[in-house]
């Protein structure tokens, strides 16, 4: 998918799931890398600071041309953040593993 101004986005957000570290998605963004995406993790404390601390700082992330790559809680925080901040620049989400109808 293009940019706004039209050059192809290549940045890909990697998001981890809960009790995961940020370290969880290297093999990832190693192939991503291979593949010619320009992979940035980002890490969260899935446990300790909640949707509600996390959340502002996904968004600033999110401000730029990017497609985002999450697994579990990871595609669950990236489609939250896309439902209240629509203009944000994404391209694409594939989550993997994400409860996005609930979770028992």
């Amino acid at each position: 998918m293009d940019a706004a101004g039209g050059a192809p986005v290549t940045r890909v957000l990697l998001l981890h799931g809960l009790w995961m570290p940020r370290a969880s998605m290297r093999w990832m963004a190693g192939q991503l890398r291979r593949a010619g995406f320009q992979p940035q993790l980002f890490g969260y404390a899935s446990v300790t600071e909640g949707l509600r601390g996390t959340l502002p700082a996904l968004r600033a992330r999110l401000s730029e041309p990017t497609h985002v790559l999450a697994h579990s809680l990871g595609g669950v925080m990236a489609v939250q953040t896309l439902q209240r901040s629509p203009e944000l620049p994404v391209g694409r989400i594939v989550c993997l593993g994400s409860p996005l109808c609930g979770s028992a």
